[in-house]
């Protein structure tokens, strides 16, 4: 049975937030959504009842380290554009490696900030996860889903 390591998280554009209150509060407000909705309902349908036509640039997730190197992890995480914003072009996307990381000042219920460097792909040289909301996993792993909300600047 393959299960997924590490986060699964569908990537939106919110630049058109930039200036607006909504835009320093967008992961607040998503998270607090998320956790009142009801359970039958899906992410996808959450995203539409917005009353907006997100722009998905792409997929984040992990997949085998492609330089493995002794001490380093088995598992990279990925940021995917070639399905979505830059469909058709086999190079949006990359593979990263920790370059660094710090605990998110908002508390240990959020997930740390962190900065990632480019080992494949031509998407950007550098991503930086921060302003982050929960997606702390949960003490044993099973078929519990936990959430974060998070703004990555690339």
């Amino acid at each position: 049975m393959h299960r997924n390591v590490g986060a699964v998280a569908e990537l939106f554009d919110i630049s058109c937030l930039f200036g607006t209150s909504s835009f320093t509060t967008i992961q607040d407000d998503a998270f607090n959504m998320w956790n009142k909705a009801p359970s039958f309902l899906t992410a996808q349908k959450a995203i539409k009842l917005l009353g907006r036509d997100p722009v998905v640039l792409g997929q984040h997730y992990f997949v085998p380290n492609p330089k493995p190197a002794a001490g380093s992890p088995a598992i990279s995480p990925k940021w995917d554009f070639t399905s979505a914003a830059d469909k058709g072009n086999a190079n949006a996307f990359v593979i990263g490696a920790k370059v660094g990381n710090l605990p998110a000042p908002t508390g240990k219920n959020d997930v740390d900030w962190l900065q990632v460097k480019n080992v494949e792909g031509a998407l950007a040289d550098t991503i930086y996860r921060v302003y982050t909301k929960g997606g702390q996993p949960p003490a044993s792993v099973g078929t519990i889903k936990y959430y974060g909300f998070m703004r990555l600047l690339m």
